[in-house]
């Protein structure tokens, strides 16, 4: 009795997974040693700010607490990217990586500020160098945070076009295509309906839209969804050629499973989303408006630059107030973390501001594209 034989695995899938099964481990281990470094540096600086050894601090505790300050900052951010890597699909890990950022580079500035208050300090040295490396760890945090949304954004680029083409896709595209004549020149989002990939010369004569010189989403039907005249083709009642009359046989059948109609069962409206061409036609106007998102977010934020800082200014003294009346000693708040903290972060904010807007204007434009059919 001879064993069964295995399928032998695709050469070029073997150094793939080689890789990934060298690589994941690693991963983990260097993950898990940097979140170890990470509390351990924490703990230090906090024990130090809890215990009021920052209120007067000598040159070796400054010294330690920069020291200190720089390994928390990298193992903090090796470990944001390694995790996120290990989880690069899951958003809600990206987001509570957003989330730590935000904490290192906005609270921990308030943290050491309340316990200066409450000790009768004021910033000094060793307290700006410890500020100074928490804003740093939250930039690099927040920032590879960014990096991660803009990779999964561009990749998921093509896919809404993609979802969009393979529902209209139940194993006739291909010959579709092949059916379709080669055009003359390169399609715009001017061309008409004739004019693109997809559109069958042999029964294009007999195409109502084509008739009208009209493109067919602004017609209301044509050779993929109008059933009267894929209906007559089929009975020879329009003179064309036997090979459209077989061309005509596939595009009913095509219609029907794309679809879901029976036949001589007419729907409410044509079924642009899941045309070959109309879905062509939608996709060259994503390419051509797509380019102008980019400098168009850039001019919107430019005009709305001082009402954006105007916005952050009035937060930051509403955050400060708060921070004031629940200080044991308003009179005697560290002002120097807040006003360090305020200095640095308006350009920051600004650049968070300006990826966002554009990944939703971007999706705006996708969801008006392929969802609205505008």
């Amino acid at each position: 009795m001879t064993a069964a034989r295995r399928s032998p695995q695709p050469v070029e899938e073997q150094p793939k997974q080689h890789w990934i099964g060298k690589l994941e481990p690693a991963v983990r281990l260097i993950t898990q040693a940097s979140l170890i470094l990470a509390i351990v540096c924490l703990t230090y600086i906090l024990f130090a700010v809890f215990k009021g050894h920052l209120t007067q601090p000598t040159d070796q505790i400054v010294n330690n607490m920069r020291l200190v300050g720089n390994l928390c900052t990298i193992a903090i951010v090796v470990f944001a990217v390694f995790y996120m890597l290990l989880h690069l699909e899951e958003n809600e890990v990206a987001i509570g990586m957003g989330a730590l950022g935000a904490v290192f580079y906005f609270g921990f500035s308030y943290l050491i500020g309340f316990f200066l208050t409450r000790q009768g300090a004021s910033a000094n040295q060793a307290t700006e160098v410890v500020n100074q490396k928490f804003i740093s760890a939250g930039q690099f945090v927040i920032g590879s945070v960014i990096v991660r949304f803009l990779y999964v954004f561009v990749v998921s680029l093509p896919e809404l076009a993609s979802r969009e083409r393979k529902k209209a896709n139940v194993g006739f595209e291909q010959q579709a295509k092949d059916a379709s004549s080669t055009k003359v020149g390169r399609p715009s989002v001017f061309s008409r309906c004739w004019q693109l990939p997809y559109c069958r010369e042999t029964v294009k004569k007999a195409c109502p839209a084509f008739i009208a010189r009209k493109s067919c989403w602004k017609f209301g039907k044509g050779c993929y969804c109008d059933e009267e005249m894929i209906a007559k083709i089929v009975r020879g009642e329009t003179g064309l050629a036997d090979s459209s009359r077989a061309g005509a046989a596939f595009l009913k059948a095509d219609l029907a499973a794309r679809t879901g109609a029976k036949p001589q069962q007419k729907t409410k409206r044509p079924p642009c989303g899941k045309c070959y061409i109309y879905l062509e036609h939608q996709n060259l106007k994503h390419r051509a408006v797509g380019p102008v998102v980019i400098p168009v977010t850039v001019v919107i934020l430019y005009l709305l630059k001082d009402v954006i800082f105007t916005g952050y200014e009035q937060a930051s003294g509403f955050i400060g107030g708060l921070f004031k009346q629940f200080a044991f000693s308003p009179d005697k708040s560290a002002s120097g973390v807040g006003e360090s903290l305020a200095q640095q972060t308006e350009y920051f904010i600004l650049f968070i501001l300006a990826v966002f807007v554009l990944i939703y204007v971007t999706k705006f434009i996708e969801f008006c594209i392929y969802k609205l059919k505008i």
